[in-house]
């Protein structure tokens, strides 16, 4: 449980740099709205942080439930 435990801190932990990630690319496409070329490169690259987010949320699932 100690170790599941340390996995949720891990996660937790992404999931807040992802978070700021995926502001900042906001706060870029609100900035470069008339690029369409920086539109779609910083939409590939939101896409990949929600995907990211998705797994990380999946494992810190997996890990609260055998921490209990």
């Amino acid at each position: 449980m100690r170790e599941a435990r340390k996995e949720i801190a891990r996660i937790e932990k992404q999931l807040q740099r992802l978070s700021e990630k995926a502001d900042r690319l906001h706060e870029e496409m609100a900035t470069r709205a008339s690029d369409h070329q920086a539109m779609m490169t910083l939409a590939a690259d939101l896409r990949a942080v929600a995907d990211q987010v998705v797994d990380l949320e999946e494992a810190w699932l997996a890990a609260a439930d055998i921490a209990g």
